[in-house]
């Protein structure tokens, strides 16, 4: 093409650049339409996807195969109304997940003899280990020689357990040599041997006015009752849990119905769009089988005349 023609063209377009007025640009921004019924988005808006429902509609078209305007019209209230009975389905689950959703509280609220929620049993359960490790390290610790290194954590629980039989008005702290005092670095220390856990039974049996022997006998007999105490503390929180969890259980399978009154209006809405739907699939069905030859007789239909009579009346 020359540069002539082309300067024509150019010309030609800036003569004709479509409408001008906002009637004109209306009705040319729907040029591609040819049924405007036919694109309707039976969407609720934030709640539906335009997208899902022309994802369902082609599928429903496709499946029906419609042949001409009125089959399409059908075919297209099908889809809407297979769309709104799949909305009646998300509607009833998400209800039920929400009055699922606070059977736990709700049951909390009522707290019924024995149905309040337990405890979580792992506090119980770290108590018993600690008093178990306390326990073993009075067990072993006589036949331990001094250089031995002892288990950081059962060290430190021991250590504690020194403490918790000092008198009770007993206010001053108590340094070790060799354990560190400040809070950090104890937490942190890792170099615990069998002397030294000896030499620290020595200074707290000191300060409790004992000998080292008898506050070792009265820590592994503490020890052991709180380990006793602590594992039927954890037994019986598991167990008010396992029971929790049954009650729990039949509370949200309670909740997975509607209630009476909101169950009997879907489940009329329901069956109300399933006489549509297959009312308007068996039309459909009728006239393809019409357009292919069939001989297809006239739907029955029954007219019902209802009369009554109020007494007096002749």
């Amino acid at each position: 093409m020359n540069e002539k023609k082309l300067a024509a063209n150019r010309e030609n377009a800036r003569k004709s650049t479509g409408p001008k007025t906002a009637v004109g640009k209306a009705a040319s921004s729907r040029n591609a339409v040819k049924h405007g019924v036919l694109t309707a988005a039976p969407i609720l808006p934030g709640l539906e996807s335009r997208k899902a429902w022309e994802r369902h509609r082609n599928g429903v078209l496709k499946s029906i195969a419609p042949d001409g305007y009125v089959q399409n019209l059908l075919a297209i209230r099908l889809a809407v109304i297979s769309w709104r009975l799949c909305r009646v389905v998300r509607y009833e689950a998400e209800v039920a997940a929400a009055a699922v959703a606070t059977a736990e509280p709700d049951l909390e609220d009522r707290a019924e003899d024995g149905s309040r929620k337990p405890w979580d049993p792992a506090e119980a359960r770290a108590k018993s280990e600690a008093a178990s490790l306390v326990v073993k390290m009075l067990e072993t610790l006589p036949n331990m020689t001094d250089g031995e290194r002892l288990n950081p954590q059962a060290a430190a629980a021991t250590l504690w357990a020194f403490w918790r039989e000092l008198p009770g008005d007993f206010e001053n702290g108590i340094s070790i040599p060799g354990i560190p005092d400040d809070d950090a670095e104890f937490n942190a220390f890792d170099d615990w041997t069998a002397g030294l856990l000896r030499k620290a039974a020595e200074v707290y049996a000191a300060a409790a006015r004992m000998t080292p022997e008898a506050l070792l006998n009265k820590c592994a007999s503490s020890a052991c009752m709180n380990r006793d105490i602590a594992e039927e503390e954890e037994h019986y929180l598991v167990e008010q849990g396992r029971r929790w969890k049954l009650l729990l259980e039949r509370e949200s399978l309670s909740r997975m119905l509607l209630e009476p009154n909101i169950l009997d209006k879907v489940a009329r809405y329901e069956s109300n769009l399933e006489r549509s739907f297959f009312r308007i699939l068996h039309e459909i069905q009728r006239l393809q089988a019409s357009r292919s030859g069939a001989v297809v007789p006239p739907p029955a239909t029954m007219d019902v005349d209802l009369t009554v009579h109020t007494e007096g009346s002749s």
